[in-house]
């Protein structure tokens, strides 16, 4: 705690009292300065006299409360599990810390344990993340890009790490719990390449289906229409959710399409594209393309752009003749 004092005239003795305690201030001509660690709650009475010894009319009666330094919140929102290292080494990670009076650090603390060797790094190497030491909370988005040399297999063990600003009784740190990325071997990225593909190939051929189906509905409607001239009210209640379950087919043929980027993305980035998996994916996306360029498929997006048009033409009328 710093105390600074001034009086009109210049101080002789300056001094503050408690109940078992009594301290100099460094006096200073008319000023008069004193630091100390107060450790208690309670009332402290201040003494001033000038050069001539006389003192002020009475004793500075103040009440302090103490008001204890709390720990530092933790709370790691990414990663939530341990996670699969690329080539790149990169870790994103999204950190959300408090405190009642600031911070001293935030930092990764980590360990390497090697495919070749049974034991860890017994100390740990520290990474230090930049924050605002003086604001209360606060939501660090950042990512780390791990500066070791590591080999297929290799594992990294970390946490996170938050430390207060006391400087009376020391910081407060709390940890996160440890998590850990692993670079894989060969093996196990190409088993989840396949993996991935198999979903992908899976979900393309279960939507290529539904989607033949509802080309059917749509002609048998059409064939209909073409005949009659109208469609009754069954047909278009029916067309109604045919048109439904295109538009929810059509987005997720557009979530696979964007798999699909992401796989190709993921061969490129663990240079992984051999010639048996690169055939794979060019069926894949084959199929994929022969499904969205498909006249029917394109018959059925065009008729759920007529019939929007046909609605919007009879609500005018009705309005008109309301």
């Amino acid at each position: 705690m710093s105390i600074f004092a001034e009086l009109s005239d210049s101080i002789g003795e300056a001094t503050i009292r408690s109940l078992d305690w009594q301290k100099d201030f460094t006096i200073d001509g008319k000023n008069a300065y004193l630091k100390f660690a107060m450790m208690n709650s309670g009332e402290y009475t201040f003494d001033f006299s000038n050069a001539d010894s006389i003192k002020i009319n009475a004793p500075l009666i103040y009440k302090f409360k103490i008001i204890m330094d709390e720990f530092p919140t933790l709370k790691i929102l990414q990663p939530k599990q341990d996670i699969i290292l690329t080539e790149n080494f990169i870790i994103p990670f999204k950190v959300k810390i408090g405190d009642d009076f600031g911070f001293n650090d935030l930092s990764i603390l980590y360990k390497i344990k090697k495919s070749y060797s049974q034991s860890v790094e017994e100390s740990p190497e520290n990474y230090n993340i930049q924050i605002e030491e003086d604001i209360s909370d606060q939501l660090i988005v950042d990512s780390w890009k791990i500066n070791e040399s590591l080999s297929p297999g290799d594992i990294v063990q970390y946490r996170f790490a938050i430390s207060d600003n006391d400087n009376i009784s020391g910081p407060k740190i709390i940890r996160s719990k440890m998590f850990i990325a692993r670079f894989p071997t060969l093996s196990e990225m190409f088993e989840q390449s396949h993996t991935q593909e198999n979903i992908i190939e899976k979900n393309i051929i279960k939507n290529y289906e539904k989607t033949k189906k509802l080309t059917k509905k749509i002609e048998k409607l059409k064939m209909q229409l073409l005949k009659e001239g109208e469609i009754d009210w069954e047909n278009k209640s029916q067309l109604e959710e045919v048109l439904k379950e295109q538009k929810e087919v059509s987005k997720k043929l557009d979530d696979i399409q964007k798999e699909l980027k992401e796989h190709q993305q993921f061969l490129e980035k663990n240079k992984l594209f051999e010639d048996k998996i690169l055939d794979k994916y060019e069926k894949l996306q084959k199929i994929f393309d022969e499904l969205i360029n498909d006249e029917l498929f394109e018959m059925i997006k065009k008729n759920a752009e007529e019939t929007q048009s046909w609605r919007q033409y009879k609500y005018g009328r009705n309005v008109t003749r309301f």
